[in-house]
């Protein structure tokens, strides 16, 4: 049941992510909860997004850490690394 629980917080964390597409934090933390759930390609994409969304908001500082977690998934990712 411990294994459920955990997975079920994790769902729980992936929704709050989809809510309010203006709240970085909860979706960077959405992003990293489907990683935790073996969800990575997902999780990826959503992370590109992100990062696209925050480099026309022009938040480099913000595009930069969403970038950094991309590319701590998938190195050769080439999207992540050519910004």
């Amino acid at each position: 049941a411990e294994h459920g629980d955990v997975d079920g917080a994790l769902r729980v964390t992936v929704r709050l992510g989809e809510i309010d597409p203006a709240d970085t934090e909860a979706r960077l933390e959405s992003a990293r909860a489907l990683i935790s759930l073996g969800e990575v390609p997902a999780a990826l994409g959503r992370l590109r997004d992100l990062a696209a969304n925050l480099l026309d908001a022009d938040d480099r500082a913000a595009a930069r850490r969403v970038l950094e977690t991309v590319l701590g998934c998938d190195p050769r990712d080439g999207w992540a690394a050519g910004h």
